[in-house]
């Protein structure tokens, strides 16, 4: 069986899709499946895959205009020249050239497709977003809606966006599986660092972290007038925020946020870290914090849950559910007071905070790893390539 994943981007500063797609056609090479990616990138930048992803095939092709959409032609003549090598194109995300392009030449050409949303339909996200809303509603209209029509399903990673995507009545055969964490968060043998240590925070110190992009669904209004109440009552927590600067954001809103509260001595920000900083970046953490507006998944959320790390969310992320009825992090709504209150109970109550930390992290093996949700996910191949014929 083989595959190709299509995303407009690979570029790290993206956020964690190039993660999340990466990471997937790479265990599907190891699970017998021949699986390749497709994208595009600017001339200013350079694409590393990392060490960790060594043998994974991937097809870069520069941007020649229009880079809002993701031009391409020589992705385009790509995808004309080798679409019918493949068994099943898997696409990822909306609103851009290759997506849009790849979807419509796998219909022509028959070739089983499918399209994995990664939140971009949500209605929160849609409306509040600073892009043209009219260029959008045409973009759809013309291109990504259709090719929701003619595809063979529609990826959810959760069955709130499932239901959200079904409200527009698109494509009835939607299914849902569930992002899977790298396994680069097991390994055993992994070398101990302390990142903390590297940034000048020491043990005596309270880490809340928050990791994630900079952008306004993150919460990140909310979260600083939250932690300056925090720090008035416990002065040696510290917020860690560490993530890409989306659009400016971190100029524009948190920087004017610190300032107002006072609080710039107790914060410290950091570019996107990988590999084995992440890992000792949320395995150091008392605390990871997200209180979004709108998250599909939250793939942050599980990695920390897999270093043990609890975690405090808001009952806006669409895993909302699944984590109140597992009882595997603290849940706030999206004010200052709710955010601040969880985390106060996190930081009084340790005892409690372990206890559902440990349930987490069991949680995280038993519904997450990379095996048992690609798996599912070849299986889903198998059942749409067999279905096409």
């Amino acid at each position: 069986m083989k595959i190709l994943h299509i995303i407009s981007s690979l570029i790290k500063k993206d956020g964690g899709l190039p993660e999340i797609v990466k990471n997937l056609a790479h265990q599907q090479n190891n699970s017998q499946v021949i699986s390749h990616i497709a994208t595009t990138r600017s001339k200013s930048k350079k694409l590393n895959l990392g060490s960790h992803l060594k043998g994974l095939k991937v097809y870069v092709f520069e941007r020649e205009i229009f880079n809002s959409v993701q031009f391409s032609y020589s992705f385009k003549k790509f995808i004309d020249k080798n679409i019918n090598k493949y068994d099943l194109i898997h696409i990822h995300g909306l609103y851009r050239f290759p997506t849009s392009y790849a979807a419509f030449k796998a219909k022509r050409n028959k070739i089983p497709y499918i399209i994995s949303t990664h939140g971009a339909l949500d209605p929160y996200l849609y409306n509040t977003s600073n892009k043209n809303i009219f260029l959008k509603k045409l973009w759809e209209y013309l291109f990504d809606f259709p090719n929701f029509r003619n595809s063979n399903a529609i990826h959810c990673t959760s069955e709130i966006e499932k239901k959200k995507v079904q409200q527009l009545n698109l494509n009835k055969n939607i299914f849902v599986i569930p992002i899977f964490i790298s396994s680069t968060f097991f390994e055993k043998r992994i070398k101990k660092i302390s990142f903390n240590k590297s940034i000048g925070l020491n043990k005596k110190d309270y880490i809340i972290l928050f990791l994630g992009r900079m952008n306004f669904k993150k919460g990140l209004d909310l979260l600083i007038p939250a932690f300056r109440k925090i720090h008035d009552e416990f002065p040696h927590s510290k917020l860690l925020m560490v993530g890409g600067n989306s659009e400016g954001y971190l100029e524009k809103t948190i920087n004017p946020l610190i300032k107002k509260h006072n609080i710039k001595k107790h914060v410290l920000y950091h570019k996107p870290i990988y590999g084995k900083k992440l890992i000792s970046c949320y395995r150091e953490a008392d605390l990871f914090v997200l209180p979004s507006y709108s998250e599909n998944f939250g793939l942050t959320i599980f990695e920390a849950m897999s270093q043990k790390t609890p975690v405090v969310v808001s009952n806006q992320i669409d895993l909302a559910p699944i984590i109140k009825k597992n009882n595997i992090a603290r849940i706030c709504k999206c004010t200052v007071n709710s955010l601040f209150h969880s985390i106060k109970l996190s930081i009084l109550n340790k005892k409690e905070s372990k206890n559902i930390s440990n349930k987490a992290y069991k949680f995280v093996i038993n519904n997450d790893t990379s095996d048992k949700v690609v798996n599912r996910i070849n299986r889903k191949y198998k059942e749409i390539i067999k279905n096409n014929v």
